[in-house]
Order: structure tokens, then sequence, then C-alpha cells
């Protein structure tokens, strides 16, 4: 009975062995027929493109192995053909109109192929062969993270780009040449990669890289801005000022940090500081239509808390500050939206102040209080309409503009001009019932 138990364990042992023999025997013989893909796609790439499909599915049982996924054959393999297609990807559009990619990623695929294979790597020529793999991949990486970056897809954008760090730092360990051959350039590197994190909403990933480049001492202007939209973005307003005080006191003449200090006083609504440093990004940036119509928007806020004090000599002031400004943005932009509406908010803001007046005389029944309210009212009038067509500029750019047609209702309602008024009545109603009104009233009529 003993005898036949102990012939029984070998004899499952025996079928295990050979399992494992054949299961080696199989992924060596796929091994072949993925690096043996690669090699007839070099050969002929129109005849032999789907010999990369085959190699494709050949390495994905390969390294299932444990035998050969503690060595870097298969990897290695792995990553020419990933290569492989991402540059059939570039080269076959242009043989072939009608040809279409297989959407492989092909080139992350290779650079997360050849940096398995780098570790595993116990021969020189299997070193070399990742690493120069490293290098290759790296130029379809950087062309995918700046497509990326000018469709605006700034997600895969820092992706590619943080990829590009990596490969970097592989080939500068190993003491191969790097594609980023100077400090300068692995510091736009870095910083491109922050900024497009921070674009994509990953803040986390965005702090990590401006940190870096932070910590390798570059202090230009550009990273206090990006560390103050970070920190801003992030609700930290006390680190986003830290950031942005510190590269004022370096670039008091930076643009961009000049303009990142406007949106802070925006923000907090700091109107009168903010006049003047509107007034300097207009000098530096003269023909900036926005930077008009920012500093029309200031004087507007400051005419009705000047106006609402009683100080009307100041208000007034502002308010021919607020139009002269619009105004400069229109000469540089006729078709400024912003500055249109802004324009005809304005009056039509004076208007409604002085209409607080109005309601007041409406009281007096006397023949001099009602001499006073013709003649205010009369004023009052003048002043919507030279709102109107503002409003009707605006609704004929956007006949969405929902502030636009409550204006056009109320201003035609104060004419008495009832089926105008009813007109921006139903049209609001469509609104709020949450149709899209596509025919603007203004342009066709």
């Amino acid at each position: 009975m003993k005898k036949s138990f102990f012939a029984l364990i070998f004899l499952m042992v025996g079928v295990v062995a050979s399992q494992a023999q054949a299961d080696i025997k199989e992924a060596k013989k796929n091994l072949k027929t993925a690096e043996k893909a690669v090699s007839l796609y070099n050969l002929d790439n129109r005849a032999n493109s789907d010999k990369l499909e085959e190699g494709i599915e050949a390495i994905k049982q390969v390294v299932q192995n444990d035998e050969l996924a503690a060595t870097a054959a298969p990897f290695l393999a792995e990553g020419d053909l990933y290569l492989a297609v991402a540059s059939r990807d570039v080269s076959m559009p242009m043989l072939d109109p009608n040809w279409k990619p297989v959407d492989y990623d092909a080139a992350e695929m290779a650079f997360m192929a050849y940096s398995k294979a780098l570790p595993l790597s116990q021969k020189k020529f299997e070193t070399e062969a990742a690493l120069k793999g490293l290098s290759d991949v790296a130029g379809y990486i950087n062309n995918e993270a700046v497509d990326a970056y000018n469709n605006k897809d700034f997600e895969n954008a820092y992706k590619g780009f943080a990829t590009m760090l990596k490969i970097h730092d592989l080939l500068v360990e190993n003491q191969k040449e790097s594609f980023l051959s100077d400090d300068a350039k692995v510091n736009d590197q870095y910083l491109f990669t922050g900024i497009c994190a921070l674009q994509a909403g990953a803040y986390d990933v965005a702090e990590e890289y401006l940190k870096k480049l932070y910590d390798r001492g570059y202090h230009e202007a550009g990273i206090y801005e990006s560390f103050f939209n970070l920190y801003q973005a992030k609700g930290d307003s006390d680190m986003a000022k830290k950031y942005l005080e510190e590269g004022l006191q370096k670039y008091p003449d930076d643009t961009g940090l000049l303009f990142a200090q406007i949106n802070l006083y925006l923000q907090e609504e700091r109107t009168d500081e903010l006049v003047g440093k509107l007034e300097m990004a207009i000098e530096k940036e003269p023909t900036n239509k926005s930077l008009y119509s920012t500093l029309g928007q200031v004087h507007d806020k400051l005419y009705q808390a000047f106006d609402k004090e009683g100080r009307h000599d100041e208000a007034d002031k502002h308010f021919e500050a607020a139009l002269k400004n619009y105004e400069k943005a229109l000469e540089i932009d006729p078709n400024y939206s912003d500055a249109v509406y802004s324009i005809g908010t304005l009056y039509y803001n004076k208007a409604a102040l002085m209409s607080q007046e109005l309601n007041e005389l409406a009281n007096d029944y006397s023949k001099e209080g009602i001499k006073k309210y013709d003649a205010l009212k009369a004023k009052i009038d003048v002043i919507f309409d030279q709102a109107l067509p503002f409003f009707q500029k605006a609704e004929a750019m956007d006949p969405m503009e929902r502030n636009a047609l409550i204006a056009l209702k109320e201003i035609y309602a104060r004419k008495n001009q009832l089926d105008m008024s009813n007109e921006f009545k139903e049209r609001l109603d469509k609104i709020d019932a949450g149709e899209t009104i596509t025919s603007s009233y203004f342009k066709n009529n």
C-alpha cells in the first residue's frame, strides 16, 4: 500500500513537471513568433503589417509564463512590437489614406515593456536594447503629448510629458544621452507637466512636478504664476498669496504675475487698487480688449458705490471712465460681445438708480413735484433709450443671453411697446423651460 502511494506521488510530480515543460516550450515558441513578427514587419511594412497583431497576441501568452516573465526577453520583444506599432501609426496613413490604426496606446505600452525589461536584463546586449528602445519611443510619446496639448487634452498631455521625464531619468541613470540634453530642457519639461496637470484638474500631480521644479532651483516668473493658479484652484488662498507675493518681489514687471494679482483683487473686490493695476497691464498690452473691458467693469462698480453714497461728482467720473474703456474695447473689436452688453448694462443701471429717486417723487402731487417727476422721467427715458441698441446687438450676437432679454423686456414695457415686451418675455419663458433659442429676433427683423 505504501509503495503504491509513493508511486502515485511520483506520478503526479512527473505529470506536473511534464506540464511545466510543455508550458515553457509553448511560451518560447510564442516568444519566437513575437520576435519574428517584428523582423518581418521591418522587412516589408506594408505586406507584413498584420504580423504585428499576430506578435502581440503571442506575446500576451509569453508574459503569463512565470519562468520567462522573470527574464528580460519577453518584455524586450513586447517593447519592440509596440514600438513598431507606434511607427506604423505614423507611416501607414501616408502610404494608405484608408488605413485605420488599431488603438493600442502603443507608445505607452512600449515604454512600460522596456521599463520592465531594464531591471531584468542580465546581459549587456539586453540592457542596451532596453535603453535604445526607451530612447526610440520617447519621440513618439513626445509627439502624442504635444498633439494632446494642442487639442486641449491636458490629461493625456501631462501624462505624456511625465513619461518623457521618466525616460530621461532612466537614460541618465544608465549613462546614456538623453533627448533632454540640458537643464533648461529638463526644467521646461517639468513646467509643461505641471501646467498641463493643473489644466487637467490633477492638482496633486501638478503640485508634485511644480515643487520638483522649484527644488531644482527654477525660480522664474512662470513658476510663481503656476503656484498661484494651483493653490487658488485648491482653495488655499494663503499659499496662493505667498507665491504671488514672492514672485512679484522678484519680477514686479511680469505681465503674467500682474494678471494674477488683478484676478486676486477682482475676487477680493479690491476695486480701488484694481484701477492702477489694470492701467499698468494696459500699458504693457495696449491692444488687449479684455483689459479695457475689465477696467470698465471696475469703474462701473465704483460708479455705483459712489452714487449710493450720494457722492455724485465722483460717481459721474467713474461712469464716464467705464464708458470710455468699454468703447475702447469695441474700437479694438467691434463685435466684442462682453463690451457690447456691458455698455447696455452701464446705461441701464444708471437709469435704474435714477428710478429710485423717481419713485420718491411719485408721492409728491404738488405742481412742483409733478414738474420734477416729469423732468427726471424724461432723463431716465433717454438713458434707457441709450441702453436699448446695445441690448439689441447683444441679443443679435447671442439669442440665449438671458440678461439682455430681461433688459429688452423691461425697456419695451417702459416704452409701452407691449407686443415687443411680450416677445422677449416669451423667449425668457422658453429658456427657463429648458428650451434652446437658435434664432435671434434682431438679426432677423
